[in-house]
């Protein structure tokens, strides 16, 4: 049998009036406008026989990654009986008891339970809901040449494999009753299944997110719970609604807006039907319905107060709501609680990433091929900042591309496998920066420090390093991708890297363990060092001013000690390199950590500034040895003379002379 058929509808807030799909389907569906759906959901809520509304209790508010308890009560406190004698809730409570709720247990699917589905159905054709239904798919032409429920039999009841080797699901199932599958409660959106599991104590209501109320109509719940002792993070439920209602929408846009969102509104509530579908044996069918996306904000009449901090002007979406399904697997469930980011801030990064990959690329492209092309700069000193700049070049050149297409589409859009690939070529780049740095660091100390006592440094030392640098940084960032942590989603949903909401305690060892070797061994090597280049610098500076007192001259300037001037200055560029690169560095080790220790903390606002801040130390590094190099500025106006920045060539060589040339001369001595 071929894969399943997965509907996966979620209802989604639809925050500015008008907005989403407005035209008709593809296919050769006929068109059916944004106002016609909206219009029929409402027209479904009009006639439909509402039920005497059960008695709900809230309680506490919770978040998806929360572990406490915010609601000591039950959710749904009374239920009137008129309501569970209503015809279709009987028949479908009828229902709940036959299903298997492991994904890998096999149904066996009884003559009996076929019997108890057809009355189901029955029922359902005898509501007026249905019936308007019925006469809007008719009037498009969207059954074609078969009865309504005929289709409901065949889109919900069929069952297939939901991921594993049994027959073991169903839409029916997976939306109304609920299914267990990898340690978590899968579908379950159905409040008379909810009644029936805090009834028999095998649900616990865990606390609310957000909630709606359809004018006496019924009500809808975002919330957390357990159902067999297994978690539901993130669950959306119709409360008090009759069951005709809910199949009504969900069928509505399964023919209107298969694979793409369908918009609705609810007693001038305006929501979103997101689907996606498969096929199963030749047949679509509905697999995973999820209500996750609720709005307040197009009707603030209906919010009750408790709810007013949880309302934004961008409505109740979630993040993950605009997420391909292909990679939905691998979203933390502390992500489901958050709005999206205003669009302003995607605009904004993106075009703070455009710039800074521009500027990157071109400058540290620059940077290689000055140095290469220039005989007096390939010095062993050189390479080192060759390998820096080839390390920035390639983290822009491969990342700010995606970045900036997934700001544009404001989430990712590129896939799993490449999330997993955008990550680790992030990491690798920035460990070899890191690195690159120390050594960088290491050479001017044994330079200005050390002075002639030190060994100097040869071609095959500059590219033993380098080489130990790209070992290293391949060691400490393939892992994820062998189960030691792994690679996912920001929270911004723009950008890949380690996950650091993973509440494993060996997942946290590799976090903890890269930030010693890549971030504060690196650190305190610089701060070691420098604190001895300083002293060195100052010392040297002191000796000049003492030894010209004596002499009654202004200065010492013989050739030696402009070499040593050189060195000083370089010393002074090379510390605020490293000042860079720790402000660019720093945001996303305080991201890791803060997701360790302190989730709550951690928003996608606040999770994109590891990003923004990394790509901008790739911008910094060209900038300052252009700046800074003296060499290199007069190789530059040599060579580029339109973006030359130096002052004046011909004083460059008298003036400032660059460490890494003089070692070079003093080896071919």
């Amino acid at each position: 049998m071929k894969g399943p058929t997965i509907l996966l509808l979620s209802l989604l807030c639809w925050t500015v009036s008008g907005a989403g799909n407005s035209g008709g389907s593809s296919g050769g569906r006929p068109s059916i406008s944004t106002s016609e759906l909206r219009q029929e959901s409402e027209n479904f809520l009009r006639v439909d026989q509402s039920l005497t509304q059960p008695s709900i209790s809230y309680q506490g508010r919770t978040s998806a990654s929360a572990t406490n308890d915010n609601a000591a009560r039950i959710l749904i406190t009374n239920v009137p009986r008129s309501a569970m004698a209503s015809d279709t809730v009987s028949r479908m409570n009828q229902l709940l008891d036959n299903y298997e709720a492991n994904t890998n247990t096999r149904e066996d699917h009884t003559r009996q339970e076929q019997t108890e589905e057809g009355a189901f159905l029955d029922a359902l054709m005898r509501t007026p809901v249905m019936t308007q239904l019925q006469t809007f798919l008719t009037q498009k032409n969207l059954l074609r040449g078969t009865t309504l429920r005929q289709a409901l039999n065949n889109i919900w009841f069929t069952q297939y494999r939901r991921g594993g080797r049994q027959i073991a699901s169903s839409g029916f199932e997976h939306v109304f009753v609920g299914e267990l599958k990898g340690g978590k409660v899968s579908g379950f959106h159905s409040w008379l299944n909810f009644r029936k599991g805090e009834t028999e104590g095998n649900l616990d209501y865990k606390g609310y997110m957000r909630h709606i109320d359809l004018n006496g109509k019924g009500s809808i719940v975002k919330a957390r719970f357990e159902w067999l002792n297994q978690p539901k993070p993130v669950g959306s439920v119709f409360l008090g609604t009759t069951p005709e209602l809910e199949m009504a929408l969900y069928t509505l846009c399964f023919y209107a807006r298969p694979d793409s969102r369908c918009p609705i509104q609810l007693a001038n509530n305006r929501l979103q039907i997101q689907t996606w579908t498969f096929t199963n044996r030749g047949k679509k069918v509905i697999g995973t319905p999820k209500l996750s996306k609720m709005s307040y904000w197009d009707n603030p009449a209906n919010m009750a107060a408790d709810t007013l901090p949880s309302t934004n002007p961008f409505g109740n979406y979630t993040v993950v709501d605009t997420v391909p399904k292909e990679i939905l697997h691998m979203i933390d469930p502390h992500w489901y609680q958050f709005p999206p980011m205003n669009p302003l801030w995607y605009s904004l990064v993106g075009f703070w990433v455009v710039m800074m990959g521009c500027l990157s690329v071109a400058g540290n492209f620059v940077v290689l091929w000055v140095f290469l092309n220039t005989k007096s700069l390939r010095t062993p000193a050189n390479l080192l900042v060759c390998n820096l700049a080839l390390s920035d070049f390639l983290m822009m050149f491969c990342m700010f591309p995606p970045m900036v297409i997934s700001c544009y589409w404001q989430t990712w859009t590129l896939g799993a496998f490449f999330c997993e690939v955008y990550a680790f070529l992030g990491s690798l780049y920035g460990c070899v920066s890191i690195w690159s740095m120390l050594w960088i660091t290491l050479d001017r100390y044994n330079v200005i420090v050390k002075g002639v006592s030190a060994e100097p440094l040869t071609s095959k030392g500059a590219m033993m390093r380098i080489l130990f640098t790209w070992g290293l940084s391949l060691a400490w960032c393939l892992p994820p991708f062998f189960g030691w942590n792994r690679y996912v989603p920001e929270g911004n949903m723009t950008a890949c890297g380690t996950d650091y909401l993973s509440e494993d305690a060996f997942s946290h060892s590799y976090l903890y363990i890269y930030s010693v070797f890549v971030y504060f061994l690196p650190l305190l090597a610089n701060i070691y060092l420098y604190f001895f280049i300083v002293q060195a610098v100052a010392n040297h500076e002191k000796q000049m001013r003492e030894q010209a007192k004596k002499m009654g001259v202004k200065s010492l300037r013989s050739e030696e000690s402009q070499k040593t001037s050189a060195e000083c200055r370089l010393a002074k560029v090379a510390l605020m390199t490293v000042s860079l690169w720790f402000m660019a560095w720093t945001p996303y080790l305080i991201i890791n950590f803060a997701g360790m220790i302190n989730k709550a903390s951690v928003t996608p606002l606040f999770s994109i500034w590891g990003s923004v801040f990394a790509k901008a130390n790739a911008v910094y590094n060209p900038i300052v040895y252009a700046i800074s190099h003296p060499k290199y500025r007069a190789a530059l106006e040599k060579k580029l003379p339109c973006l030359a920045c130096a002052t004046d060539g011909r004083d460059n060589h008298s003036e400032v002379v660059s460490t890494a040339t003089t070692n070079e001369k003093s080896e071919s001595a």
